[in-house]
C-alpha cells in the first residue's frame, strides 16, 4: 500500500511539471522576435535617404498702423532655400540683396520685403518645387515660378522665381523673395559641387559689369519701331537695355528681330487710353472697349513683336488708374507669361500693383530721361537716375528712340560706370 500510495503521488507532480514546460511557447516567441528584428532592419535600410525637412518658419510679418514689414520673414525663407539646396549637394550663394517697398494703401504706408539673387550649382538635377514646398512660413504660403530660361554670366541656366502670397488687408500680394539661377547638372556620376559660383550672365554683346556694383540702372527705350538708326546706337554700345517696341509701327517686326539678335531685351510697349484722349494710336486699348474688345488687341499687340518677354504702357494715365480695366488687360499678359512695367504717366497709377495681385513680376518707371531734346539736359536727367540708384540700389528709367536720347546715353556710359553704375534689364528689376 505504501508503494502504490507512492506512486499515486508522483504520478500528478510529474504531469504537473510536463504542463509548466509546454504551457508557453518560449521557441515561438523566439523566433518572432527574430523575425521582427529582420524586417526592422531591412526596413531602415531600403529607405533612401531624405533631403531634411525644414522647420516651419516662425518669424512673420510684423503688421502696424502704417507698415507691413516682412524683411525678417523673407531673411528665413531665403536661409531655408540655401539649407536645403545644400542638403542635396548644391552651392547656393546669395548676391544683390535689395530692400523693396510697394504702397499700402489701406493705411497709406507700405509693404517692405527683401528679395535676392541666388546662384546655385546643383551637383544632381534639383526639384526647386519640392524644396520650396517643404518650407512653412509663418505668414501666408510660398510659390515657385515656372522655369525660365536666363543666363548667368554668359552660360545657360534655369531661372525660379521664388514668391510669397499674404494678405495683410484682405488683399492679396504677391512678392518676389528670392530669384533662383540654377546651373544645369552634371552628366553622368554625381560629383562634388562644385567649389565657386560664377556672377551673373550677360547676353552678347557682352556688357561690361559695374565698377563696385554701387547701383543698378535699367533704361527702357520707349516708341521703338519707327527709327532703327537711333536703335542701333544702343545695340553698338554692348550694354543691357531694354527695347520697348510698339505693336503698330512701320518697322515694329524688324526693330524687335534687330535687337534681340543685338542681344537686348524687347518689351511692347503697349498703347493704353490718356486722360486728354488725344494723341492716341490708331489701335489703342480703350475704357469704352468691352472686355472681350479689351483683351483681343492686347494678345494682337503681343504678337506682333516678337521676343518679347514684358510689357509697358504708351500713354494710358486713364486706364492705367482702374483697376478692372487693368485686370482684364493684365489676365492676358499673364497668361503670355509677360513680366510689366508701369510706365507711371500718372500719379495715380495702380497698374504695378494690380500685376502683382495677379502674380506678375512688375515694377514702376521713376524717371523719365528726355522731356527735353537738349542732350544737356538728357544727360542731366541721366546722372538723377544715376543718383537714385546709389541711393536705392536700383532704378528704372525711361527714355525714348530719338537721336537726341540715344547719343547722350551712350556718351553718359563710361561717366556711369566710372560711377559705379551697373546698366542692366528692366525685368532684373521687377518683383
Amino acid at each position: 500500500m505504501a508503494i502504490q500510495t507512492k506512486r499515486r503521488q508522483s504520478v500528478p507532480r510529474r504531469s504537473r511539471r510536463r504542463e509548466q514546460r509546454g504551457g508557453f511557447p518560449w521557441p515561438l516567441l523566439l523566433l518572432l522576435a527574430v523575425l521582427a528584428g529582420a524586417w526592422y532592419l531591412w526596413q531602415h535600410d531600403r529607405q533612401e535617404e531624405p533631403v531634411p525637412a525644414t522647420e516651419p518658419i516662425r518669424t512673420s510679418s510684423k503688421p502696424t498702423d502704417e507698415d507691413a514689414d516682412y524683411r525678417d520673414l523673407a531673411k528665413e525663407v531665403q536661409r531655408a532655400l540655401v539649407a536645403r539646396l545644400e542638403a542635396q549637394g548644391a552651392t547656393a550663394t546669395l548676391e544683390g540683396e535689395t530692400e523693396k517697398s510697394a504702397e499700402r494703401s489701406a493705411t497709406g504706408g507700405n509693404i517692405l520685403w527683401q528679395a535676392v539673387n541666388m546662384a546655385v550649382v546643383p551637383t544632381t538635377e534639383p526639384d526647386i518645387a519640392e524644396i520650396v514646398r517643404g518650407i512653412r512660413p509663418a505668414s501666408g504660403r510660398l510659390t515657385v515660378g515656372a522655369e525660365m530660361a536666363d543666363t548667368w554670366q554668359g552660360k545657360p541656366v534655369s531661372r525660379y522665381d521664388v514668391q510669397l502670397t499674404d494678405s495683410p488687408d484682405g488683399t492679396e500680394w504677391t512678392l518676389t523673395l528670392a530669384h533662383l539661377y540654377v546651373a544645369p547638372a552634371p552628366p553622368g556620376v554625381k560629383t562634388s559641387p562644385a567649389p565657386a559660383v560664377t556672377a551673373p550672365a550677360k547676353p552678347k554683346p557682352k556688357p561690361k559689369a559695374a565698377a563696385g556694383g554701387s547701383g543698378k540702372l535699367a533704361i527702357v527705350v520707349d516708341d521703338c519701331g519707327n527709327d532703327l538708326a537711333s536703335q542701333r546706337i544702343y545695340e553698338q554700345t554692348g550694354r543691357r537695355f531694354t527695347l520697348a517696341v510698339m505693336p503698330d509701327m512701320a518697322y515694329t517686326h524688324e526693330a524687335a528681330v534687330q535687337g534681340h539678335a543685338a542681344g537686348l531685351e524687347i518689351f511692347v510697349h503697349m498703347p493704353m487710353e490718356p486722360l486728354s484722349g488725344s494723341g492716341m494710336e490708331a489701335r489703342t486699348i480703350r475704357m469704352d472697349m468691352t472686355r472681350e474688345e479689351m483683351q483681343k488687341m492686347a494678345q494682337e499687340g503681343l504678337d506682333r513683336v516678337p521676343y518679347a518677354i514684358g510689357v509697358n504702357n504708351h500713354q494710358g494715365s486713364r486706364l492705367t488708374a482702374d483697376r478692372e480695366a487693368m485686370r482684364t488687360v493684365l489676365a492676358v499678359l499673364a497668361r503670355n507669361g509677360m513680366v510689366f512695367l508701369d510706365s507711371a504717366t500718372a500719379g495715380n497709377t495702380i497698374g504695378d500693383q494690380v500685376a502683382r495681385s495677379l502674380g506678375m513680376p512688375s515694377g514702376r518707371n521713376e524717371i523719365f530721361l528726355d522731356n527735353e531734346t537738349d542732350e544737356e539736359a538728357i544727360r542731366a536727367q541721366i546722372r538723377k537716375a544715376a543718383a537714385i540708384a546709389k541711393r536705392d540700389g536700383t532704378c528704372i528709367a525711361i527714355g525714348h528712340c530719338r537721336p537726341h536720347t540715344a547719343a547722350a546715353v551712350a556718351s553718359m556710359i563710361d561717366e556711369l560706370e566710372a560711377d559705379g553704375i551697373e546698366l542692366v534689364f528692366a525685368s532684373q528689376l521687377l518683383y
